[in-house]
């Protein structure tokens, strides 16, 4: 991936996989290999000491998963920065010396994701928070929090609040200074969101990469007449 020259950074989304913690140093070995960027996903507990361990490893940008409230993204603010704005200390995973892993901290982009309505219910007091640098809708996890416990729960029901409020969050997070990162299947899709002033993306997932292209060829393959 980074040898395309193509992308800034590569997202790794540890919530969806089984990994050890050598995975994160060797990750951001290849990826510094070629000069790519990355950022790590996590989920918000145990958050503090996962994204300790992922600056450690080098990782440049921490996204926090499942954040319901403004004072939850304050702690993910504390989470990565060094006393006395935070709880985060130095941890000597790689060899890196405590006078460039303060400068390496302090470079670290904190993002959050909004996928809760008691959290898009508070964004703009979450969007004033110092130190938060970046916000990503999640439509999936966000139609979930609108549902009624007990009903039966279809997205396409909820499809155009949840559009709605995506778009309402983003101009949001433009307005105050931080930077949207919106979600995209394709390059197409991005156009959508660029016509809107956003210019930060997560685009593609490798499992859905992998069955789409064992679906397209395969399909392809099996269509083809054989002289068997």
């Amino acid at each position: 991936m980074g040898d395309t020259g193509q992308f800034d950074y590569a997202e790794f989304g540890s919530q969806y996989g089984a990994w050890d913690l050598h995975d994160l140093d060797n990750i951001c070995r290849a990826a510094e290999l070629t000069g790519l960027s990355t950022m790590i996903k996590i989920d918000r507990n145990p958050k503090d000491w996962l994204a300790q361990r992922a600056i450690a490893a080098g990782f440049q940008s921490i996204l926090f998963a499942d954040i319901t409230s403004v004072e939850e993204a304050r702690e993910c603010v504390r989470a990565v920065k060094l006393p006395p704005e935070g709880v985060n200390g130095f941890m000597g995973t790689r060899g890196v010396r405590p006078d460039d892993y303060v400068k390496h901290v302090d470079e670290i982009v904190i993002a959050i994701m909004v996928e809760k309505k008691s959290l898009m219910d508070n964004l703009e007091e979450a969007l004033a928070i110092d130190g938060i640098d970046m916000v990503q809708f999640g439509p999936t996890d966000y139609g979930l929090s609108l549902r009624t416990p007990g009903k039966p729960y279809r997205q396409a029901d909820y499809w155009e609040r949840i559009r709605a409020d995506q778009d309402k969050a983003y101009q949001m997070a433009l307005d105050a200074g931080v930077r949207p990162r919106a979600e995209c299947g394709s390059a197409e899709e991005c156009q959508y969101h660029i016509d809107r002033g956003i210019c930060d993306f997560c685009i593609g997932w490798d499992t859905s990469m992998v069955a789409d292209w064992c679906k397209r060829n395969g399909k392809k393959l099996r269509g083809m007449p054989s002289k068997a």
